[in-house]
């Protein structure tokens, strides 16, 4: 397996003597690809980095589906396009799913004269109970893509790895816009989501949506008295997160 690696020190090796150089490989490989302005948490530390190629997929958001395709970052071609479609081999290294109950991956293919594609993993519900799925995926090398990536790199602007993981859920999860009223419903909670939810009929901070922070001191009353209701019609026992703790909207 031959692995494509980032010179930083371009003068230095420059520098040194060529003959004692080993050759360049320029087969072409793939990787999972994202921008700077695409990084999901902050930092540029090993661990941020590999949270970019984490995600997550609840189907609490869609009480209706059965099963659903989860979609990947940007496949990304290390080298030129080609004329031709060619095969991306990728398969599950590590977690606890079941191939065939608990997802089914796809026929993935980079299209002729493309240089990136969106690859997706079908996940199923009925087999997630109350526990959290984890499959880990990296690319395997094969007749159309020998080389592999580095995991979890980042170089300049750009993103790159060979790894990603998927947790898939039936609970709430936070979602990706949770900010947009977090002053108005304070910190995250699945207890805490679920009561809102429940209590707004609408999920909140799944979209950009400004509707959200409009309504947000609307929506916030109506869960402060429906929260008041509940801890009056149970008498010493306040309705409590995951933790143990008492919800509140602070």
């Amino acid at each position: 397996m031959k692995r494509l690696y980032i010179l930083y020190l371009l003068p230095l090796l420059l520098a040194c003597n060529k003959e004692k150089m080993p050759p360049p490989s320029y087969e072409p490989g793939v990787f999972f690809y994202s921008t700077f302005t695409n990084q999901i948490a902050g930092g540029t530390d090993s661990t941020a980095i590999a949270n970019v190629f984490t995600g997550q997929y609840s189907f609490y958001f869609s009480p209706q589906k059965t099963q659903d395709t989860f979609w990947f970052p940007i496949v990304r071609v290390m080298g030129a396009a080609s004329d031709h479609d060619r095969t991306i081999d990728l398969e599950v290294t590590g977690g606890d799913g079941i191939a065939g109950t608990h997802y089914q991956l796809l026929p993935y293919i980079m299209p002729a004269d493309s240089l990136t594609a969106t690859l997706g993993i079908v996940l199923f519900k009925n087999a997630l109970t109350d526990s959290t799925l984890h499959i880990t995926l990296q690319f395997k090398p094969n007749a159309d893509f020998p080389a592999t990536a580095l995991d979890s790199v980042l170089s300049g602007q750009y993103y790159y790895s060979n790894t990603f993981h998927l947790e898939a859920t039936t609970k709430p999860i936070q979602p990706s816009y949770w900010s947009n009223v977090a002053i108005y419903m304070g910190k995250w909670s699945m207890v805490k989501y679920d009561f809102i939810t429940t209590t707004l009929g609408k999920y909140l901070g799944v979209t950009d949506n400004p509707d959200d922070i409009t309504n947000g001191y609307t929506d916030y009353l109506k869960v402060s008295n429906a929260l008041t209701q509940y801890n009056l019609a149970h008498p010493g026992n306040p309705l409590r997160d995951e933790n143990g703790k008492t919800v509140n909207l602070n």
